[in-house]
């Protein structure tokens, strides 16, 4: 069978094929296509032949046979007459030629829908025998709806939103090929093939390129965390329903130009997604680069060969049905490797979560335990520290103890005994803010009067200043704030330069947020100057106050005493000189 297509403009009334069809490719315009068909037959007897003109969805069909002095109409078919017309088949139209011997010729006329771009094939078959791209097209319509059902299954077992969005695009693929192919029209023969053809088939065809990167997005978006990813998802998503309503209101040229933008922004915003991503496993981003870039291969593909197959060979529709196939297939495997990574990636975080739990969980039973063994301790030394306290009262009071070396030993034994009980008593509390056995009781009282009572106490009371101001009273807890205010004054005496002065400043908080506090300043040796990071730790004593008394329990009880009543430490070292500063905003 020879062909040569038409010149544009050429009418089928005026046509002089040897001066107007000797086209070997298909021009692209937006006109009707005509093409020139010569048939030889060699045989010395009629034979009965169909001419294939296919895709379906070239709207209308005319066959012209060629008389003594013009073209007559013979038959006539296409997609806009449906399922009512002879010529309908799957997979294209069908129009029955009776060859005779010799030459035959014929005269096709094809308007499309878009007739730039579509794809045309003029073939004959022997009308006897069954057709084979039919049997084709018949096997991947079931292909394409077994798929379907093995994901309808899929979400039915493990129902999630990515498994939806899969079913969703999985759907609309073989029913863009049961209204492509024709097969809806020849089951329903009255079906519309305005709403059918042109409205639910284009919009079928957009809706599944957005499906691509709406399932992309389900992937994606748990390791992004910028914006412009889900807006750009967002503008896709418009831009498919605006394309699906230019084609129910009749623009379908304007529709078709958005097709193409669409299948872009499928392939790109993923791409951008992806390379945005953080905290994605390498893996699963490579798997999901590895299909994307796959899709593009195969519609590029597409592209390529319906330019340069001119309606020579079929080769853009079985690469558009390698397309439909690998559509699904390839979005099916993608999240079925991506749940496998992530049930990876879950197994072992849960085995660092495991590991850590168990680690937490030893350190919480050693607390527990030494909290245990320290509460045994301070209970079983409190009775014999109360009875050498009692002893050395009875001694001091008796006259040997008033002679020689005796009074120094008692008020050493005395000062040894009394810092027993107040490492244990700081244990104690320590313990109790840390199990919450303490809570504060708040009442209104004199700061200043609390700081005077415990400047009195002090055996190193000349040491201590407090400047006199008037303050009105302040909500805290009396016992816990003086735990507070004597280990920092203890604190200070212990650690300034030998009978330097130790400040004591009580202060308002005029400036919003108002509140109230103190200070203690005092003094340093410069090599004695603490470390910040460890300065607030429990048991923490700087290496040159080895020799000194004391628990390095005094300044973790005070930072936890004040986050008990909602206050904060503040410390302060300027090379010779430190500061400590109370402070409780109240509003």
């Amino acid at each position: 069978m020879a062909i040569g297509f038409c010149a544009p403009g050429s009418e089928v009334t005026k046509l002089a094929v040897e001066r107007d069809c000797t086209l070997t490719q298909k021009p692209a315009h937006d006109g009707p296509l005509l093409a020139w068909l010569r048939i030889h037959n060699a045989t010395l007897s009629p034979q009965e032949r169909n001419l294939v003109v296919s895709p379906y969805y070239h709207a209308n069909v005319a066959v012209y046979r060629s008389t003594q002095d013009h073209w007559a109409l013979s038959q006539e078919g296409g997609s806009a007459l449906g399922g009512r017309a002879a010529s309908a088949s799957l997979g294209g139209h069908r129009f029955p030629i009776q060859l005779l011997p010799g030459d035959t010729q014929l005269l096709v006329r094809v308007q499309s829908h878009t007739p730039k771009i579509a794809h045309l094939l003029l073939d004959l078959e022997v009308r006897s025998h069954p057709s084979t791209e039919q049997l084709w097209l018949a096997l991947h319509m079931g292909m394409l709806l077994m798929m379907l059902l093995l994901v309808l299954i899929g979400w039915l077992i493990t129902p999630s939103m990515l498994q939806f969005r899969l079913l969703v695009m999985t759907a609309l693929v073989p029913v863009s090929v049961v209204i492509g192919s024709g097969a809806l029209f020849l089951l329903w023969p009255e079906a519309s093939p305005h709403w059918w053809s042109m409205v639910v088939f284009n919009a079928c065809n957009v809706l599944r390129l957005a499906s691509l990167s709406w399932i992309y997005e389900a992937m994606i978006s748990p390791y992004q965390r910028r914006n412009l990813y889900p807006r750009l998802n967002h503008l896709l998503y418009g831009l498919s329903w605006l394309t699906a309503g230019l084609f129910i209101i009749g623009w379908p040229q304007t529709g078709w130009l958005l097709t193409m933008l669409v299948l872009v922004l499928a392939l790109a915003i993923p791409a951008l997604g992806l390379y945005t991503a953080i905290d994605m496993p390498p893996r699963l981003k490579r798997i999901l680069r590895g299909y994307l870039l796959l899709l593009f291969l195969l519609y590029v593909g597409a592209i390529l060969i319906m330019v340069l197959a001119q309606g020579r060979n079929n080769w853009p529709v079985y690469l558009s049905r390698v397309i439909d196939l690998s559509l699904p297939l390839v979005m099916l495997a993608t999240v079925l490797l991506r749940n496998k990574v992530i049930e990876q990636e879950f197994q072992r975080t849960k085995a660092v979560l495991d590991s850590q739990t168990v680690a937490l969980e030893s350190e919480r039973q050693s607390r527990h335990e030494k909290r245990m063994l320290l509460d045994m301790l301070t209970h079983e030394i409190k009775n014999p520290l109360a009875s050498i306290s009692f002893a050395i009262t009875t001694l001091s009071q008796s006259k040997e103890g008033r002679q020689g070396q005796t009074p120094r030993r008692l008020e050493n034994i005395s000062r040894s005994v009394e810092t027993i009980d107040q490492i244990i008593e700081r244990c104690n509390l320590a313990n109790g803010i840390e199990d919450e056995r303490i809570a504060p009781r708040l009442e209104a009282m004199d700061l200043t009067l609390v700081l005077q009572d415990l400047i009195a106490s002090s055996p190193q009371a000349s040491r201590l200043t407090l400047p006199v101001q008037e303050m009105a009273p302040v909500m805290s807890d009396p016992y816990l704030l003086k735990v507070i205010a004597a280990n920092l004054i203890d604190n200070a005496l212990k650690y300034a330069l030998p009978d330097s002065p130790i400040l004591v400043e009580p202060f308002t908080i005029t400036a919003k947020p108002r509140g109230w506090g103190f200070r203690v300043s005092n003094a340093i040796d410069p090599g004695m100057t603490p470390d910040p990071q460890l300065l607030f730790e429990r048991y923490y004593r700087h290496p040159l106050a080895q020799q000194l008394r004391g628990s390095g329990l005094g300044l973790s009880i005070c930072r936890q005493i004040c986050e008990l009543l909602g206050g904060r430490i503040d410390y302060q070292c300027q090379h010779d000189h430190i500061t400590f500063e109370l402070r409780f905003e109240t509003t």
